[in-house]
């Protein structure tokens, strides 16, 4: 398991886990440690290592690199951040899977929270829907899985729609972003330039529920970090791993098909002054970066 250094928080401490893991299987004695696990560094975090005067010395205890590593990589203040993020956690929207999984993910950093079995079950039942709560009570469940089991089948018996069909809509596997050229104008042109306009989101819509998680790594609303295009070296716009956004060709032809026509260079820009009566013109451009974060509907 490799560390670059730019993963993200989370990927942080999955990654000293995994390695501690390993050294204790393998029977690495403590004072090669560090050696062992520096092999496994890249890039940024390879330049740190070799570049911090404390891990310069010879054996360095295994304590003090996971102090410097966490420090580096994962300060105390994004830990904090993750731990509310845990206490204020609640299903609100999301299905119990993706409740019980957020909750998984986010209890790590607070493990002082959960620690107790019977703290763990409190905490998990907390954040529930009120409904869920209330058959948790009747049932007089009182473990974390109970309950869990508990809310799964109470969710099934309210929605028997299959698990797939609930979570379309909430998946962070979104269609790619279309590029967007707005024109509005006060004289006819041969093209139109007006595309892919995007629906409305409502409030309570799968769209703007999905819109509520944000990614650990890139900070960008829309997906989970385990399913970060930017993290996974994905093409941004469509997605896939044999090229990356500069190269997509669905990005080209998306730029293609909003290239302006040959009568619209004379039209007015936002800031110039209007002829006359004549009403000003505009033209509202995105780049790539910034067309990424618009969230398109499936149907389109």
């Amino acid at each position: 398991m490799d560390f670059w250094g730019d993963e993200g928080i989370v990927y942080v401490d999955e990654w000293l886990e995994n390695v501690e893991r390993t050294l204790r299987m393998a029977n690495i004695l403590d004072d090669t440690k560090v050696e062992v696990a520096s092999m496994r560094l890249f890039d940024l975090a390879r330049a740190w290592y070799r570049e911090d005067p404390q891990l310069a010395e010879p054996h360095v205890p295994w304590t003090d690199f996971k102090t410097l590593f966490n420090e580096k990589f994962f300060p105390e203040v994004e830990r904090d951040e993750l731990r509310m993020q845990f206490e204020a956690l609640q299903q609100g929207t999301m299905t119990v899977a993706q409740y019980t999984s957020e909750f998984t993910r986010l209890s790590r950093f607070a493990e002082s929270l959960v620690r107790a079995p019977e703290d763990r079950a409190w905490r998990f039942k907390k954040g529930l829907t009120r409904e869920l709560r209330h058959a948790v009570a009747i049932s007089q469940a009182t473990t974390y899985a109970s309950i869990l089991k508990i809310a799964h089948a109470v969710e099934k018996e309210i929605d028997p729609r299959p698990k797939r069909d609930r979570d379309i809509g909430s998946s962070s596997h979104q269609a790619p972003a279309k590029r967007v050229q707005i024109q509005t104008q006060t004289r006819p042109v041969q093209q139109a330039v007006v595309q892919h306009r995007p629906a409305r989101v409502h409030a309570d819509s799968p769209q703007r529920q999905q819109l509520a998680v944000t990614c650990n790594y890139c900070h960008r609303s829309g997906h989970h970090y385990d399913e970060c295009r930017k993290r996974l070296r994905l093409c941004l716009f469509c997605g896939s791993p044999a090229h990356q956004v500069r190269d997509c060709p669905e990005a080209a032809e998306g730029r293609a098909r909003v290239a302006p026509g040959p009568q619209q260079e004379d039209l007015p820009l936002l800031d110039q002054q209007p002829h006359g009566d004549q009403p000003e013109g505009r033209v509202y451009l995105m780049t790539a970066e910034e067309v990424e974060t618009i969230p398109i509907p499936d149907e389109y």
